[in-house]
This record gives structure tokens, C-alpha cells and sequence, in this order.
């Protein structure tokens, strides 16, 4: 589809969110298992049932409860909170595969730090203060940049992509606060901001973070051929921004950066090139980088011109692998990278 003169599609139809219900964009619910799989004998129903009607409930509970009594609290405090929550979280966590993994991935990404085993635990501890700073910051996540929060590096990479009125799209990593990125994006442009998430594993997490989303009437689609149109048809209309994660988890891996693989062949790294193209638009890389306790770092890198595919993918990667790497114990993806070197 080529773009319209009025920011529409080429048979002059309007495009824009208003006539999108903001209920698309809430997150699908697994099914629930029957009740009476409680006491089942079968290990696996049962443990699926307690799960999800029990554990997840009591999660859910105690998590909604913590954000509304924080949405009340300054957000600097409201990030202190978080930093709190990650030394207990590591303990809880320290001998599952995904804690193990992580540590391996940094060796291997960081083999400074394979002889430094003080070093690996300094880096592993940032990690999980910042991801309980992230998680606690949801609740104060509209209010960051009102706060003086959040400083723009890197905002002439922005300006300069718009000109000769072309548009502009964000691929973003997964650093310091991935929702805050969200959020602040609209601050910067001027105009509504969309894109796309993953899943939280517990849906009342979902639910939660649907509501704050609506609160502050940001459509972020979740994954899935029902968004993709939707999204295609406002990204090309230019009448809103998108931004896409290009290191989302998909088929239990992250893609990107490359770290030496093959390119994928699907993924949100293709769609953000595809939909440039379509767009006409230039490609931002952009990142939300945690400085010092809650203040962050819009940094924006100079933009990249979609052309060929692999030419694209690999100017985007040679963008964002140094920006990851310097950034690794904020990087919210660490755990769920598979490298065959590591064999975690």
C-alpha cells in the first residue's frame, strides 16, 4: 500500500486510532482449567490449576496492590521501591535455568568478566535492580518525563530523519525501562506513538498493564496477525509513529542483536524494514538507558535508510550490538538469549 495525500491509504480513506477500539489491544488469556483439576492425581494438571487459579491470583493480587499504593508516591521513590525488590528476586531465582543462562551469556559476551567472578556478580546484581526498578516504575511510568526524569541524547538523529517530510520509525532494544521508552516516545514526537508488546506470563500482570496503557491512551498492539493490519495501516498512514522491539523472544529465542548468527527471516527486525520501506520512512535506532537510581537516557542513534533487507538488518545491528553490550546488565533479554556457545 502506498500512502495517501491526506495521510491516508491511495483511495483517500482516512486512517487513524479513533475508529480503533482500544480493546484490541488487550492481551489473549490461556483457558482455565477445571476446578476440580486441583486434585487431580495427575501432576501436571494439577500443578497447571494451582497455577493458574491459585499462584497466579496471589501474584496478581499482591502486584496490584504494590502498584496502586506507588502510583500515589513520587516517582523516584516509587524506583527506589523497585531497586529493593531485585536482591530478593535474585536469591528466589538463583538456581533456575534462565539465572544460569544469564550468567553464561555474560561470560561469553563479556569475557572480561569470566575472570573476574566479583565482577560477574556486580553485573548481576545491576541487572536485577534495574529489571525491580522497571517492574516498580510501571506505576509512575506517564509521569517520568513530567518529572524531569529523562533527558534526550541524540534528539538531532530524530529531527534530521524528518526531513524532506519523511517519517520516522523507532527500533528499540529492551534497556533500562522498556515501558518508560513507550511512554516518553509521544514527548518527543509531538504525536501518538504506537507499537507492539509481549505477553506477561501471569494475566493479571496484563490486565494491569492494559489499564495504564488505556489511562494513558497508548494502543500498543500484542503479537499476532490481528495486529499486523492494524499496524501496517497506521504506520503507513503516517499519521501516527511506531516503534518495534527488535529483540523480542521468538521460538524461545532473541534474534537480535546478531552476535555472530544468521539473520532471521521473520521477526521484528523484518517488519521494521518492511514497514519503512512502505512508509517511506527512516529508521531510528532508540534505547531507554537507566543512568543513575531512576533517571534515564532517551538515546536516539543516527538513523538508518531502509534498502535492501540484509543490508537494513546488519546496519541495524551494527547500530545496536554496542549500545546492548555496554548495557548488559540492563539489558532485560539477557536470560532469554540461547547461544550455542554457552550451551545454557
Amino acid at each position: 500500500m502506498r500512502v495517501g495525500p491526506d495521510g491516508g491509504d491511495p483511495c483517500g480513506r482516512k486512517v487513524s486510532l479513533t475508529g480503533i477500539p482500544f480493546d484490541v489491544t488487550r492481551a489473549s488469556e490461556p483457558p482455565a482449567p477445571p476446578l476440580r483439576d486441583l486434585v487431580a492425581r495427575d501432576r501436571t494438571r494439577r500443578a497447571r490449576a494451582f497455577g493458574y487459579h491459585v499462584g497466579d491470583r496471589l501474584t496478581g493480587l499482591s502486584g496490584r496492590l504494590l502498584h496502586e499504593l506507588m502510583r500515589h508516591l513520587p516517582p523516584a521513590q516509587v524506583s527506589w521501591i523497585g531497586s529493593l525488590l531485585g536482591g530478593p528476586a535474585s536469591w528466589l531465582y538463583r538456581r533456575r535455568i534462565f539465572a544460569r543462562r544469564m550468567a553464561a551469556n555474560l561470560r561469553h559476551l563479556r569475557p572480561d568478566v569470566a575472570a573476574q567472578p566479583a565482577l560477574e556478580a556486580q553485573l548481576l546484581r545491576r541487572w536485577w535492580g534495574n529489571t525491580g526498578r522497571a517492574y516498580a516504575e510501571y506505576a509512575s511510568v506517564e509521569r517520568l518525563w513530567p518529572a524531569g526524569l529523562i533527558e534526550v541524547h541524540g534528539r538531532e538523529h530524530h529531527d534530521a530523519a524528518l526531513q524532506d517530510g519523511r517519517g520516522v520509525l523507532f527500533a528499540c532494544v529492551h534497556l533500562g525501562n522498556w515501558e518508560g521508552l513507550a511512554a516518553c516516545l509521544p514527548h518527543l514526537t509531538g504525536g501518538p506513538v504506537i507499537g507492539t508488546y509481549q505477553d506477561e506470563p501471569n494475566r493479571f500482570t496484563n490486565r494491569l498493564i492494559h489499564a495504564l496503557r488505556k489511562r494513558r491512551g497508548q494502543y500498543i498492539f500484542p503479537p499476532g496477525r490481528a495486529s499486523a493490519g492494524p499496524l501496517y495501516r497506521l504506520t503507513v498512514s503516517r499519521t501516527v509513529t511506531t516503534y518495534l522491539y527488535v529483540d523480542e523472544v521468538r521460538d524461545r529465542q532473541v534474534h537480535m542483536p546478531l552476535f555472530g548468527r544468521e539473520i532471521p527471516e521473520t521477526g521484528n527486525i523484518v517488519n521494521v524494514v518492511k514497514l519503512a520501506r512502505s512508509a517511506s520512512a527512516r529508521i531510528v535506532p532508540a534505547a531507554l538507558i537507566r543512568g543513575d537510581g531512576p533517571r534515564l537516557t532517551l538515546t536516539l542513534l543516527p538513523a538508518i535508510e531502509p534498502q535492501e533487507l540484509e543490508t537494513t538488518i546488519r546496519a541495524l545491528d551494527a547500530a545496536l550490538t554496542p549500545l546492548v553490550l555496554a548495557h548488559l546488565d540492563q539489558w532485560y533479554m539477557l536470560p532469554e538469549l540461547r547461544l550455542p556457545q554457552t550451551g545454557a
